[in-house]
């Protein structure tokens, strides 16, 4: 006697990256964004920002292909902005988010 059991469903792949997708804090992400967009925009000035999109435009994104007159100016733009500050901005955020889980 034979039965023709259908197999258990897998999950297509659309099906699993969606609930990859809604695994992702996406509260946090925003949240931490917004952070750094503001600190970034308060360090910086539109013609440093200017500067960065000029020479990742060129660049294509690809570090490589940067002269060194384009890494040398965005090394002193980079240098503007507080790596210690940002990151005492952003872990109450992260702090928050880990407490809950």
């Amino acid at each position: 006697m034979t039965t023709s059991a259908t197999p258990p469903r897998r999950r297509s792949a659309v099906a699993s990256r969606l609930a990859s997708v809604k695994k992702v804090p996406w509260l946090l992400v925003f949240e931490l964004a917004r952070l750094t967009h503001g600190h970034v925009m308060d360090r910086t000035s539109p013609t440093d920002r200017r500067k960065v999109m000029d020479a990742v435009r060129r660049s294509h994104g690809d570090p490589r292909k940067l002269t060194k007159r384009d890494r040398d100016e965005l090394r002193a733009i980079a240098q503007k902005l507080d790596v210690k500050q940002l990151a005492s901005m952003l872990s109450p955020s992260l702090m928050r988010h880990r407490l809950r889980k």
